[in-house]
């Protein structure tokens, strides 16, 4: 089977999932287009949690026939919104033919994303994609390990830490054991960090007013 490669994703293939949502997407009523794109920036810029029957009456509005394909989607959606505006508008609309979107559609929702693209700069400067995936969510707990081996002479408390991230097309999640000793050297770092990221922030404030 060929790979297929997008500009969107930077030249690489793009993954089964990302395909079968893109599917989805393809199901979304023209007329509902539009609509359906701004819904998806405000869900994803608000991080709003939602209750089975408010997935369901969302479904509904969007003539998903499951929450499968609606979730799907908003999947392919948010890659578009997020990674298009780095590409060329020819090179998305390659994208398109490659996935075998039907000509209207294409020029559909390009013109619904030049429209998305200006109506939300400012979220879209704040979620821009570089490089490296970004920080998408952290989540942690602290438990107590007890005694269970000969390695383990007694009870000691244990920090899980579990760092989501987010590359445009593919969500992930790796997770960390840490000791007493690892956190404090972990708060050590964020705080260098910090007082670097502070410092340039400093350094390019004075520039620019010196420029304006």
């Amino acid at each position: 089977m060929t790979k297929i490669k997008l500009n969107i994703l930077k030249g690489k293939a793009i993954r089964h999932s990302t395909l079968v949502a893109a599917e989805h997407f393809k199901k979304i009523p023209n007329g509902k287009i539009l609509s359906f794109m701004n819904w998806t920036v405000k869900f994803r810029a608000q991080d709003e949690i939602y209750t089975e029957d408010r997935w369901k009456e969302l479904r509904d509005s969007f003539d998903f026939k499951s929450i499968e394909e609606f979730l799907g989607a908003t999947k392919f959606a948010i890659m578009l919104i997020k990674s298009g505006p780095e590409i060329e508008r020819a090179d998305l609309k390659s994208d398109f033919e490659k996935l075998d979107f039907e000509r209207e559609f294409i020029e559909l929702i390009i013109n619904c994303l030049e429209s998305i693209w200006g109506e939300y700069e400012d979220w879209l400067k704040r979620e821009r994609l570089e490089a490296l995936p970004i920080l998408a969510s952290l989540r942690w707990r602290v438990d107590i390990r007890y005694a269970s081996s000969n390695f383990l002479k007694k009870p000691e408390p244990v920090a899980i830490l579990r760092i989501g991230t987010d590359d445009g097309s593919e969500k992930d999640q790796i997770y960390f054991e840490l000791n007493r000793e690892k956190i404090s050297w972990l708060e050590s770092i964020i705080g260098k960090m910090k007082r670097e990221f502070l410092k340039a922030e400093e350094r390019m404030n004075k520039n620019w007013h010196s420029k304006s």
